[in-house]
Formats: structure tokens, sequence, C-alpha cells
């Protein structure tokens, strides 16, 4: 049962993360979706929303048009094209928002019932709402979909049930800049279970702008500078590195604090070489198929950290050499927990597919 509910929850994340990142099928607020027969016309001319203010470190841009520099810090991120579109900027229409209604109303609305790791009442509740049950990635991974769901479909039920989440995590962080279920023991604090709801709380801000969110974020990454000098990554951290170095270079985007290239750097150097992996014959090895695929986001966001080609060049050779060594027609790897060979008898697993979306 726990593993049928973890591939339960990685097909929320999938669909959630799909209509939070994707404008193909989507809609953003004020507009309509064009009939079935327009979809090759020319889109109209998107305007700006009320919430693109003029700031230091964000000047208004209209949605989705090409811009030179949103952050112009000694040229960190002077490479990326296009501007940001926050959360709930783009609504899902058509196929994609029934099914979003379909999972909410059946699945994410329930699912704390449901699943004994992400449960909320008791006091065997979830570790990361205070209780003594499952303190790992659970609760953060749950929770971060459940963010993407709840802004893009805009359902008042489910952003209340996502806000004792994110208020239990914001209250959670320790005079040392630590949060989570373990923010006072740091022998079993592991940053990797931290990193989903990162990457949950930067959404949500970007949803909400919460003034809680950026000085939390501050505090922690100032603490996790401090603690990678002798807590190194490890495990899945390691491998999933780059999530880490993602979030950070979100908050770098809201503050412009060079201190913070510098964490993105030694998180770099701390996470697994998967340059090295990306070579041909080293695909021919295995790898676990979720790290495989959650690693295609490390070198697009060291890219857009240094500005450096080289990145980019790692990235595509990566996934030239996964596709020759096990690719498929769906565009996916072959990869049933383990990467596997190319032969047709292979599948894949949701996580990988979320994962993967959320790189691209």
């Amino acid at each position: 049962m726990s593993r049928f509910l973890s591939r339960i929850l990685c097909l929320m994340l999938a669909l959630s993360m799909l209509a939070a990142t994707a404008c193909t099928g989507g809609v953003t607020p004020g507009d309509t979706a064009s009939p079935p027969h327009e979809t090759d016309a020319e889109p109209p001319a998107s305007e700006p929303t009320e919430s693109e203010t003029e700031t230091e470190t964000e000047p208004p841009v209209l949605l989705g048009e090409p811009r030179d520099v949103l952050i112009t810090t000694k040229g960190a991120v002077d490479n990326v094209k296009f501007s940001p579109l926050h959360l709930g900027q783009v609504q899902a229409a058509s196929w994609l928002r029934n099914q979003l209604l379909l999972q909410a109303e059946q699945v994410t609305k329930q699912f704390e019932a449901l699943s004994p790791d992400c449960k909320s009442e008791g006091g065997d509740r979830s570790g990361w709402l205070g209780g003594t049950g499952e303190s790992w990635e659970r609760g953060s991974y749950y929770t971060r979909g459940l963010i993407a769901s709840a802004y893009v479909l805009d359902d008042a039920d489910m952003k209340a049930q996502a806000q004792k989440w994110i208020d239990w995590t914001l209250n959670s962080q320790v005079e040392s800049g630590a949060f989570g279920p373990f923010a006072n023991d740091p022998e079993k604090l592991d940053y990797w279970p931290l990193m989903p709801m990162l990457m949950a709380l930067e959404l949500y801000h970007d949803a909400t702008g919460d003034e809680r969110v950026i000085p939390f974020l501050q505090n922690y990454f100032a603490w996790e500078a401090k603690a990678l000098k002798t807590k190194k990554l490890t495990s899945w951290a390691r491998v999933r590195g780059g999530d880490n170095i993602f979030a950070v270079l979100w908050l770098y985007e809201k503050t412009g604090d060079e201190s913070l290239l510098d964490l993105c750097e030694e998180l770099y150097q701390q996470t697994f070489d998967w340059e090295t992996a990306y070579d041909e014959e080293a695909w021919m090895g295995t790898y676990h198929i979720v790290n495989a695929q959650q690693s295609f986001k490390l070198f697009p966001v060291m890219y857009a950290v240094t500005g450096d080609e080289h990145y980019l060049d790692v990235y595509y050779e990566g996934i030239e050499n996964i596709y020759m060594a096990s690719g498929r027609q769906d565009g996916m790897s072959n990869g049933d927990e383990m990467s596997r060979g190319i032969d047709g008898v292979y599948g894949n697993e949701t996580c990988a597919v979320v994962e993967r979306m959320l790189c691209d």
C-alpha cells in the first residue's frame, strides 16, 4: 500500500508541475482558450499583470516576452531569455484542467486521509506537521505538489489544506537557521527532504507574496553555507544537489546577495559528478532512474548561475547519450527503479517523469 501511495503522490506531482510550468494548453488570467481549430493562430499579446510592479531586481516585462536581462548582478543569469511566469499566472484549460480537477477531487483533497505518511491529524501525523510520523521526503514532496495544484486551480479548500504545512514549516526554523522535523538534531538532519520544501515555499511566495518566506530562506541558506563545511552532501542530497542550487538561485534573483552565488558553487562541487556519468559509455551502467532524470536540472541551472556555456554542452551531451543508451518513443528513457537498456520490454516510473518535466 505504501508503494502504491508513493506512485499516487508522484502522479499528483506530475500533473501539478505540468500545470504550474507549462504555458501550452493553458490560459493566463483574463484570457480565454482558443477553439481547437485556431490552435495554429498567433496568440494575442499578453498584458502585464498588476503584480508586475517595478522593483530594483525585477523590471516590468510582458509575460513570456523575450527580454535582455532580468538579473544584472555581475552577469549571473544574464543569458536567460524569457521572463518567468509565477504560479497562478498560467491557468490550465480543456483536458489538462479536467485532469487536475479529477485529481483534486478524487485524490489530492483526500490524500491526507489516504496516506499514512502524510497524515495531518493525531499524534502519528507527519513529522512535517510536528507529529511522530514519516519525517523524510513524503511530506515535503506532497506540499510541493499541493501548493502547485491549489494555486493553479485557485481552489480555496486546497489553499487552506496547504497552508498548515507551510505555516508549520515556517514556524519550525530554529535560531541557527535550520528547519524541518530535525531542525534541533543536526545529526539526523538530512539536506535532501528540505529541498522539495524549499521549492514549495518559493512557489508559495510567487503565488502569495508572503513576507515571511524570503527572511526564512536567507536564514536557512546562511546556515547551510556554514554547515556544508563539515556536514557534506551525502546520499540523495548529493545526487540531487541541483534542486538545492535551483532554490538558492531563486533567492539570489530576489535579493542580489552575491554570497548566494558562492553557495551555488559549493553545492555544485559537493554534488555527484553527473558530467562523467553523462558519458556515452557511462550511461550503459546502472543509475537510479529518478536521480538520473532529476540530474538534468543541474547543468542548465549552473549555466544560469555562471553564464558558462560548457554547462549547456554537458546537458545536451547527457540528453543525447541517454537516448542512445535507453531512449523511448515517448521522450523518456527506460528505467524501472534503475536505468535500463534500449530493449522495449522495460518501462518507466512516474517519479522519473515528474522530475524530468520539472527539469525541462
